[in-house]
């Protein structure tokens, strides 16, 4: 069993009990270099994070997301567990960009952040931007807002073609108010 399986199984075994769990075990969790045991952290301790004492700060949990979603993005694991593939990880990251949308407590800057993430993904080609637009954007694109959010990418040469590709997805599947 590598130290990885160990530290998976602490996590699962803390996160059934009820108790508190300091912050410092938390964000040691969090700086583990195994994406699988990062993707238990993001998916088992993230989610019951009023368990955390003292809390996290937000910005430390949407940091801390945006870079689970980015390296599952990038690395697309196929082997299960908690590492998600590209796919599943960009539906997941187009659920929590649209929550974290219409959450208005939650500071624009992080979805900035998401949005400059997007970009430079595919800016650099780490991602396929086919990859990224049926996976994440056409899905952000179902609220017209958002799809405004994102209005400056169709006068970037690099970043129009997702953009148009998601718009015309996105404007299919608006709601209309009522």
């Amino acid at each position: 069993m590598t130290n990885n399986e160990d530290v998976i199984r602490q996590i699962e075994a803390t996160m059934q009990g009820q108790d508190l769990v300091p912050a410092s075990v938390v964000r040691l969790w969090m700086s583990n270099s195994s994406l699988q045991t990062v993707g238990a952290v993001a998916q088992r301790v993230v989610r019951q994070s009023r368990r955390i004492q003292p809390p996290l700060s937000m910005d430390e949990i949407c940091t801390f997301i945006q870079n689970y979603y980015e390296r599952c993005l990038v690395e697309n694991p196929q082997d299960g567990g908690y590492a998600l593939n590209r796919h599943i990880a960009g539906l997941e990251l187009a659920a929590w960009f649209t929550n974290l949308w219409r959450d208005p407590a939650v500071p624009r800057s992080y979805l900035m952040s998401l949005k400059a993430m997007l970009s430079r993904l595919i800016k650099e080609g780490k991602v396929p931007a086919h990859d990224l637009v049926s996976a994440v954007l056409e899905h952000i694109f179902e609220t017209k807002e958002i799809a405004e959010f994102f209005d400056d990418w169709k006068d970037d040469p690099d970043l129009r073609g997702a953009f148009t590709l998601s718009m015309e997805w996105g404007t299919d599947h608006w709601q209309t108010p009522g």
